[in-house]
């Protein structure tokens, strides 16, 4: 998902699961997913002309939000 806020072009990872999962919602971003929204962010950002850009995520349980991390992806790491 792609969002606004202010200048800042944001790319939002949502995660959902069902309560009792053996992976929360937050620990299922691996790093190679880590990688592949680094990239889609970098392309987002470059097609529209963005400076500033920032990788969330939102966990959802149960079809409910239960956590929303800004910056949860370093964008700046390689």
């Amino acid at each position: 998902m792609l969002a606004w806020d202010g200048d800042t072009l944001v790319v939002i990872e949502v995660r959902a699961r069902r309560a009792g999962s053996m992976v929360d919602p937050l620990s299922s971003v691996t790093p190679a997913k880590q990688r592949r929204l680094r990239r889609a962010l970098g392309r987002c950002m470059a097609d529209r002309a963005a400076r500033d850009g920032r990788i969330d995520v939102a966990a959802v349980v149960d079809g409910r939000l239960a956590a929303y991390v800004r910056n949860a992806v370093d964008f700046t790491e390689t």
